[in-house]
């Protein structure tokens, strides 16, 4: 009888002892999975507008959380769209796309938010394009004219770039043409 119970209070220790140590990995296991939480990305939009499809050239935020505060990178796995990230917080990300040479529709496009720490979101996916909208003539002033005349063309979408002298070549002397 007395071994017996000295193997119960053995054992009784020996649970206790064990069932220390697994609290103690339980907690390290928990405090693990805190730090490597992957990043989540919710939305991928324009700065300005909310669209799926993202202008090549323009700034646009990604949202979603987990991505730290210390600045890690937003990787284009295709690889055929350079992105350059002007901001970053915890729950958004400000980027611009550089350098491409002229692309004008680029997409789907699998990117992912690597952290700081190296751990990497799922992948989401994102159109790039690059829309190119014509001048809308609103009005010419005058409304005749005579060659050598000063025109006044009012529209938009003519572009950022300061205006330069156009031409106007008749294609028949009574009616002149613009050129472009």
């Amino acid at each position: 009888m007395e071994i017996s119970k000295f193997m119960k209070k053995i054992f009784s220790a020996t649970m206790a002892v064990f069932l220390a140590i697994s609290v103690l990995f339980i907690s390290r296991g928990i405090l693990f999975a805190e730090e490597t939480t992957k990043p989540v990305v919710n939305t991928a939009f324009y700065a300005t507008n909310y669209h799926y499809f993202i202008d090549i050239d323009a700034s646009f935020k990604i949202y979603g959380s987990g991505f730290g505060d210390i600045q890690g990178n937003v990787i284009n796995i295709d690889k055929n769209i350079n992105l350059l990230v002007q901001s970053w917080s915890d729950t958004s990300i400000k980027m611009v796309t550089i350098n491409n040479n002229g692309t004008v529709s680029v997409g789907p496009n699998n990117l992912i938010v690597r952290t700081s720490d190296g751990i990497d979101s799922e992948q989401f996916i994102v159109t790039f394009e690059k829309y190119w909208i014509g001048p809308n003539i609103l009005s010419i002033s005058p409304a005749i004219i005579n060659l050598g005349d000063q025109v006044e063309i009012i529209g938009e979408n003519f572009g950022d770039s300061q205006p330069v002298d156009c031409p106007i070549i008749p294609s028949n002397p009574a009616v002149p043409v613009q050129v472009y």
